[in-house]
């Protein structure tokens, strides 16, 4: 026996096609969320700096406005040596970074950095970008063979 839907019946069916909505807006902001905690900005003491091999880091100089980008699957990490300063990761909020801030992205992200010093001096963990790496070994290689035919 079919009967037309009643009031009853339509009722549930409302409350699914709620509660879907709901799930779906919900996803959506844990996603959003995610992203923003992709960046931790922390303030180790100098001990705990001493223990993650800061003191070995190379710096980097820098003033006025910045970007740098974060593949995916990739980790950017800085410390803030000296200078002060503001940093925005994907166009939130900016943050106040200061001698002692350490910064780190483990996701895809788009940093944005501002010194309101008239520099601002940052640690890495290692020549993060290739292309300088790449330029400094073939400098050294240049010279080596300049040496070694010199010396011929």
């Amino acid at each position: 026996r079919n009967h037309p839907p009643t009031t009853s019946n339509t009722i549930p069916m409302r409350a699914i096609i709620c509660l879907f909505a709901w799930i779906a807006h919900t996803s959506s902001f844990v996603i959003r969320s995610t992203a923003l905690h992709a960046c931790r900005i922390t303030q180790p003491s100098p001990d705990d700096a001493a223990d993650m091999g800061m003191r070995e880091w190379p710096q980097q100089v820098q003033s006025g406005t910045w970007q740098e980008s974060c593949a995916d699957g990739d980790v950017l990490t800085r410390y803030v040596l000296d200078g002060t300063g503001t940093l925005r990761v994907d166009g939130e909020a900016a943050q106040t970074v200061a001698p002692g801030t350490l910064v780190e992205v483990t996701d895809a992200a788009q940093l944005v950095w501002e010194a309101s010093s008239d520099e601002m001096i940052l640690l890495t963990p290692s020549f993060e970008e290739g292309g300088k790496l790449i330029f400094v070994a073939l400098g050294l290689l240049v010279l080596s063979v300049a040496l070694i035919v010199g010396t011929s």
